[in-house]
């Protein structure tokens, strides 16, 4: 594989390229290739994806960090912070995805010059970047007033406040931009729940910025005075919190709902992806989660996760509507199931 090089043919004439070591093109080709490999390395790194992700992967998470950023303008995010971010995440993502950005390269031996390495590129970016487009330009705007009518609304609310039958808080990497639609799913599907609280806290563990550090501290107070009853988590939030004793254990709730008693649940049910862990002291591993990243309600309603683990609260006043809860999504997400085999 050689340079391409510009003007005519200067083969034969002194002190053309074609009278130079062959050894030197030969290292060139791989300082480039190794530079090329380091970037790719590190916007894997940037996306948190692993070596072997494919065009999927990337375009998923392209998605999930996009709305992530959407979420935190409209919760009071710099804009300048916003814009530097997804400005990172979208040179990681074209370079992932094999676009050229303009830099010179190795042409191929097609002789083919800045096209993409692999297949599909063109159609798995185009909907990634409109959405980009609209972030930067759309949203910049809406954004300040959407802060400025989120506080209204919240003095106003904070003396008007409606009575909630429990209180739903998403926490960890799990976005989503609307709750009104889980919301009226959770009512159609329930005799008990009538008025259900969705509280989103889509945070990365460890927290990023003082931004992110307020909302967790505000999580904090809520779990602490048991303003929560059900707390649908990723992964690293489920382990931490559940080291600090904040869920209970979910075998009653099991058998409540027909999957056998604790001796049952030596193994994981059919279709369920149970969580066992050690509780506050290093207690005996218990069942603290259920996977329902699955389930028909989550995914309707534009939930966006990657593992979406249902817990309860230990201190929460309102048990019988979280079992009615973790049916629910349990019944939606065997029916889903069920559909797609």
């Amino acid at each position: 594989m050689k340079l391409q090089t510009k003007g005519k043919d200067n083969k034969g004439m002194p002190g053309s390229d074609n009278d130079k070591p062959v050894g030197t093109g030969t290292e060139s080709n791989m300082q480039i290739q190794s530079e090329a490999a380091a970037e790719r390395r590190a916007a894997l790194e940037l996306l948190d994806l692993h070596e072997d992700a494919d065009d999927d992967d990337i375009r998923s998470r392209y998605d999930v960090l996009l709305k992530k950023y959407k979420y935190f303008v409209a919760k009071g995010m710099p804009q300048e912070e916003a814009d530097r971010a997804m400005k990172e995440i979208d040179s990681a993502s074209r370079l992932l995805l094999g676009f050229d950005d303009g830099q010179d390269h190795l042409q191929n031996e097609d002789g083919n010059q800045g096209q993409r390495r692999g297949k599909g590129a063109a159609e798995i970016f185009s909907r990634v970047w409109f959405e980009n487009f609209l972030y930067h330009y759309k949203y910049r705007a809406l954004a300040i007033i959407s802060i400025t009518v989120l506080a209204i609304v919240l003095v106003v609310n904070f003396f008007n406040r409606p009575v909630y039958d429990m209180s739903i808080s998403f926490v960890g990497e799990i976005y989503a931009l609307n709750t009104d639609v889980i919301k009226q799913k959770i009512t159609e599907n329930s005799d008990m729940i009538s008025n259900p609280r969705i509280d989103m806290n889509s945070l990365p563990n460890p927290v990023e910025n003082s931004f992110q550090s307020s909302i967790r501290e505000r999580l904090t107070v809520n779990m602490a005075v048991g303003a929560i009853d059900v707390c649908i988590t990723d992964l690293a939030y489920l382990e931490e919190y559940c080291a600090l004793g904040v869920f209970m254990p979910l075998e009653d709730a099991l058998a409540r709902l027909g999957f056998g008693g604790e001796g049952d649940l030596a193994s994981d049910p059919e279709g369920l992806e149970l969580f066992r862990l050690k509780g506050k002291n290093g207690e005996e591993e218990r069942i603290y989660g259920i996977n329902v990243a699955d389930s028909g309600i989550l995914s309707d309603s534009g939930f966006i996760g990657d593992i979406m683990v249902f817990t309860i609260m230990h201190n929460t006043d309102n048990y019988e509507n979280c079992l009615e809860m973790l049916e629910i999504l349990l019944r939606e997400e065997a029916a889903r199931q069920e559909t797609e085999g």
